[in-house]
């Protein structure tokens, strides 16, 4: 079953974050600090490839939905229902960038694939590189699909895309069929916007 991404949970743990961030900063002198938040949040789960239906070693997999993800004054709603109004006044969110996806299997493994890359597929537009791995021993067990400049998922994505991210491998027929689950790693920017006393 395909799983949109959860960016309302993603968001819950970073306003716990910034009022740590905020607590441990204090309350003046501090206007304009940026702080990145890591989260890491799940994707799709258990997700699967049936080796009897990829003979020739070349599968694509969509592993969720994105289609208008959210919008700025939708993430400034969700900073203040879950941090509160003292939270949502003094940070703004100034990106949300994809650091790394990672794919573990949960039955079998990818070990006769060499190459995998994740993009996002966009309706007779051109697709978004989300990030690639590649091993010419085999991907394994489980491994991180990344690229040199992460996609900003705030900035990078206008209102109202939608698209499919979809995972493709490349190498050799699977000896057996394979479950994985998907889970992303991003960085939340956020800025403090504090006034001087």
């Amino acid at each position: 079953m395909i799983k949109s991404f959860n960016f309302r949970k993603t968001t819950a743990m970073a306003a716990g974050a910034l009022m740590a961030g905020i607590s441990l900063g204090g309350l003046s002198g501090c206007d304009g600090v940026e702080l990145p938040i890591e989260v890491v949040v799940p994707l799709v789960q258990n997700s699967s490839i049936v080796a009897a239906n990829e003979a020739d070693g070349d599968v694509s997999v969509v592993v969720g939905a994105f289609c208008d993800l959210f919008s700025q004054e939708e993430l400034d709603a969700l900073i203040r229902q879950f941090g509160g109004d003292l939270v949502a006044d003094l940070v703004d969110i100034t990106g949300v960038e994809l650091k790394k996806v990672t794919v573990t299997a949960t039955e079998g493994d990818f070990d006769t694939f060499t190459d995998s890359d994740l993009r996002l597929l966009f309706p007779g537009n051109d697709p978004l590189p989300l990030g690639e791995a590649s091993d010419a021993q085999g991907l394994g067990a489980s491994f991180d699909l990344t690229q040199d400049e992460p996609v900003d998922l705030l900035n990078d994505l206008e209102d109202g895309d939608c698209g499919a991210p979809t995972l493709h491998f490349e190498g050799d027929q699977p000896t057996g069929d394979i479950r994985f689950n998907t889970t992303a790693t991003l960085t939340v920017y956020t800025r403090l916007t504090l006034q001087q006393p």
